[in-house]
């Protein structure tokens, strides 16, 4: 699903790192989210994209297929 909202523990699970983690990236605004009444929210292609340009800034631009 395209527009999937995700919650910290969602995240969490997807990205396979602790949830505390995703909460600090979150509040220095280093993960695409937004906070809705106190509690955070990310849209799946959003964080989908952070991770691949994420993937260019550390390989230098390049991915696998270069």
């Amino acid at each position: 699903m395209k527009d999937e909202i995700m919650t910290i523990k969602d995240l969490s699970l997807y990205l396979k790192i602790n949830e505390k983690t995703i909460y600090k990236l979150a509040k220095q605004g280093k993960l695409p989210g937004v906070k809705i009444g106190g509690m955070w929210r990310f849209k799946k292609e959003a964080i989908d994209n952070w991770m691949m340009n994420a993937g260019k800034q550390i390989n230098g631009g390049k991915n696998d297929s270069d």
